[in-house]
């Protein structure tokens, strides 16, 4: 008799349906890449965020274990909201996929360059390897984000990880997923045309990366629908790819471009940055490596013609951000921000020497009064803030274009030293900016570890409601 996983696997070559439900893969050194039913017979699938009522009292986060004791149970029966859930249209501004290995979610900085990015990129899917966090981190970033529902494959240790999230409303199927990728099918609103999004890994040991490609051909073989895949798959398809260090095993090279060749997947192309991944040393060992990229078959560059990629350069990580754009943005419009003393002012030394100044005897008349002085230091710290100090964001995109510009030229050495110091000056900025909304937010018991989420911007918003005076 043959094992259950290959039965389920043979029971599930009929095409995709809602009914069908997720299952886990797993490699086997003897039988390859096998599934998993869904449920809790299986020792690989850990935990899944799925929807759920708003009055529901129980967890998103629903997990296996808790279910062992209960014997072998349907998929309906262990998430009700999984296949009857009232879905809403997306947002057409919603037509933006983010790729990005982050290299940790535990780092405050890449929590909060990941905000930032997906607050200015609406996003459909957002695609997070390498998140070195479990699942109930992760959750909690999704709460942050607001994008509440989608697929966490914890970490394994101090490595590893993967994350697909979408907000609610979005209409996404999970189909299969692993420690290696996390596929689901996409349902347009409007016409009910599907298509499938794979976010991917590729193996990080260079002798186990021949599982990765088996992985990325089975996958082919399971759907006929429009395909995408994203993600960081460690690996070139020719020597242009990489800059700097010895050269790419062309073996290894050949093995990927036959794999995407067997799955009929072609590069998207890119905009911008022309190595997504940098290793951080300077002189001899610097070395510059497109590992991500974002590839498609032929009928879903068909449903997208005008889709166009760009590689985002993240101080965060040493690696950059992948943004596939379907359709074009509208322009946000931008809020003209208030003036008030900032505690991110206390960061720069310069601070301290604009206070004194007014308040210093020699250099004011004896005649001006406590609110005269009170006023000429205000008026102080407004020009200095203004012309020295500067707007935190403004500086944060000028700087982020300057870190583009210069990782664009593909120099081995030459910017090396520039690069690591405007990496750091990013670094410094994002760290204002958290100060800047921790202080709005007036939430003085919270920890500054907790930096600039989803609850700060909402606490200084229901503030400023509550403050303003409608009519005397």
């Amino acid at each position: 008799m043959l094992p259950k996983a290959i039965e389920i696997e043979k029971s599930q070559q009929s095409p995709w349906t809602q009914d069908d439900g997720p299952t886990a893969m797993i490699y086997d050194t003897n039988l390859g890449w096998i599934d998993e039913p869904l449920g809790p017979i299986t020792r690989y699938w850990k935990r899944i965020t799925r929807p759920r009522e708003n009055n529901s009292p129980e967890k998103a986060l629903v997990t296996i274990e808790d279910k062992k004791r209960a014997g072998p149970t349907p998929l309906q029966e262990l998430d009700p909201t999984s296949i009857a859930i009232k879905r809403k249209k997306a947002s057409p501004s919603s037509m933006n996929i983010i790729s990005w290995n982050c290299r940790g979610l535990e780092i405050p900085r890449s929590v909060r360059a990941l905000t930032r990015l997906v607050r200015a990129e609406a996003s459909l899917l957002i695609f997070l390897a390498e998140t070195k966090a479990k699942a109930p981190n992760v959750a909690q970033l999704q709460t942050k984000l607001d994008y509440t529902h989608g697929i966490i494959v914890p970490n394994d240790g101090k490595s590893g990880g993967l994350a697909l999230l979408w907000k609610e409303g979005t209409n996404v199927w999970t189909h299969k997923y692993s420690n290696s990728h996390i596929d689901v099918i996409v349902t347009d609103s409007t016409s009910n045309m599907q298509w499938r999004a794979t976010g991917f890994y590729g193996h990080p040991d260079t002798q186990k990366r021949h599982m990765s490609w088996k992985l990325l051909k089975r996958l082919n073989s399971q759907l006929s629908l429009p395909w995408l895949v994203f993600g960081d798959f460690k690996e070139i398809t020719h020597l242009e790819e990489k800059c700097g260090w010895a050269k790419r095993n062309e073996d290894q090279m050949m093995a990927f471009q036959n794999a995407l060749d067997a799955c009929c997947l072609q590069d998207l192309g890119f905009r911008g940055l022309k190595y997504t991944w940098c290793n951080g040393r300077f002189g001899s060992q610097r070395t510059l490596v497109r590992l991500d990229r974002m590839v498609a078959d032929a009928e879903w560059r068909s449903l997208f013609r005008g889709a166009k990629v760009y590689h985002k350069s993240m101080a965060a990580s040493d690696h950059c951000a992948l943004i596939l754009h379907l359709k074009t943005e509208q322009p946000q419009r931008r809020k003209k921000p208030r003036f008030l003393f900032e505690s991110m002012w206390l960061r720069d030394p310069g601070c301290r020497e604009v206070v004194e100044l007014p308040w210093d005897a020699t250099n004011a008349s004896g005649d001006l009064t406590m609110q005269d002085r009170i006023k000429n230091c205000q008026n102080q710290l407004r020009w200095w803030n203004t012309n020295v100090f500067g707007h935190v964001n403004k500086q944060l995109q000028k700087k982020q274009e300057k870190l583009q510009h210069l990782e664009s030229l593909n120099t081995l050495h030459e910017f090396a030293e520039d690069i690591a110091l405007l990496r750091k000056e990013i670094n410094e900025l994002l760290d204002r900016e958290n100060d800047m909304w921790w202080q709005r937010s007036r939430a003085l018991w919270m920890q500054q570890g907790d930096r600039n989420t989803k609850f700060f911007h909402s606490t200084a918003s229901q503030r400023r409601q509550k403050n303003t005076i409608v009519g005397l």
